[in-house]
């Protein structure tokens, strides 16, 4: 089988016109086909894929953007498509002995990206002894590139998401412009309003501090179910920053490489678009979860961290495991099920019963998992020591 040697992978803005594909497409043009073994041109270019061939007539130099040298290959199916592989044959008309072939998965295609695969070609049939006078001597592989664009429509729920998020953002926009229009013709009023707000602030904030100390075991469980409150409301607002024009172009950038590792993985890609059965949360879980021994312990700690915090607020902080619980296990599934597999009965049966917070379920894998390989560092760090050391009636000049 042919190798790829070199595969890049650009965006295309094609989400637009995969919502109205049906099935899955297969769209290659030849960019440039180099060291073949014969002088002659080859006659045409066949592209074979789940059971359908399609063909064109070549040329010396091929050109992508024409659509009659585009090979396209259409399945009923996306899942077909992307389970297959694609076989492309150079032909030739007087000498069949010539041809060569090129293969490659489509499952290492990410759907409605353009990429671009230098392949390796074979010879096709088994090569045989070549005409000295009409074939070059093959000092290189020949190798074939090609523009491949495997298209497909994203799963039916995420259309109906996709359209609420463009109307959700266009409502935003429009509130945005809106305030925009409003807010500078009373921006001297904002500045008399701030100052004295901010001075009032200071001057009371110790008076405020010292009620709040004395009546602290009174007010504990006020102030902790107003911080909760406002914690979410802190949580609301930034969601609707992030929605507005200004709050996605400053920090779209910061997490788009998060949002592409997570799209264009394999459970992401089985997300997005039906290639296969959707992924279960712990598998689309793990490629977020870092897999390095110190993310993962910083990890670990802030789930503890956060699984134990239910103590701020007795019996009402229980209540809230019944919703941390599955995250809980769901994260300590995606990071030590492999090593630790009875591990997330434990950290369900901690949080859903009461008072047992304390154990540090997500640590107690972490440790389950890194502790052997930290152990063996230090022992051969020690035997390694021990050998260096010398013995006392051994002197050295």
């Amino acid at each position: 089988m042919s190798n790829s040697t070199s595969t890049s992978t650009s965006e295309s803005s094609s989400s637009s016109c995969s919502a109205i594909i049906k099935g899955g497409e297969l769209h290659v043009s030849v960019l440039s086909i180099e060291n073949l073994p014969s002088r002659e041109s080859p006659w045409s270019v066949q592209l074979e894929a789940c059971g359908e061939t399609t063909s064109t007539s070549t040329c010396t130099k091929p050109d992508p953007t024409n659509k009659d040298d585009t090979l396209v290959i259409k399945t009923k199916t996306l899942q077909s498509l992307h389970e297959a592989s694609a076989v492309l044959t150079i032909q030739y008309e007087k000498d069949p002995t010539l041809n060569r072939q090129a293969t490659f998965a489509m499952k290492d295609l990410v759907v409605n990206q353009v990429a671009t695969l230098v392949l390796e070609l074979e010879s096709s049939p088994p090569s045989q002894p070549l005409d000295p006078n009409t074939t070059t001597c093959p000092t290189t592989t020949p190798t074939i590139q090609l523009q491949v664009q495997l298209r497909g429509a994203l799963r039916r729920e995420l259309r109906a998401l996709v359209r609420f998020g463009h109307g959700w953002f266009a409502l935003m926009d429009a509130l945005e412009r809106t305030v925009c229009r409003i807010v500078p013709s009373n921006t001297v009023t904002q500045r008399l309003v701030f100052i004295p707000a901010l001075l009032a602030t200071l001057l009371l904030t110790p008076l405020v501090g010292g009620i709040l100390a004395l009546a602290l075991p009174v007010l504990f469980p006020l102030a902790a179910l107003l911080m909760t409150t406002a914690a979410c409301l802190a949580v609301a607002f930034v969601l609707v920053y992030f929605s507005t024009s200004r709050g996605r172009h400053k920090y779209m950038p910061l997490i788009q490489p998060a949002i592409n590792k997570c799209l264009y993985s394999t459970p992401g890609q089985a997300l997005l678009y039906p290639v296969g059965p959707r992924p279960t949360p712990v598998t689309f879980v793990e490629t977020v979860v870092p897999d390095n021994m110190y993310g993962r312990l910083v990890l670990s700690v802030v789930i503890d961290i956060i699984g134990c915090s239910s103590y701020l607020l007795p019996f009402m902080g229980e209540a809230s495991d019944v919703i941390w619980a599955p995250i809980q296990t769901l994260l300590i599934m995606a990071m030590y099920e492999t090593t630790t597999p009875k591990l997330k009965y434990l950290s369900f049966a901690e949080e859903m019963l009461p008072f047992t917070d304390v154990i540090p379920s997500a640590t107690i894998g972490w440790a389950a998992q890194f502790g052997p390989e930290l152990m063996g560092r230090n022992s051969s760090s020690s035997s390694s020591t021990g050998d260096n050391k010398q013995p006392q009636h051994i002197k050295t000049e």
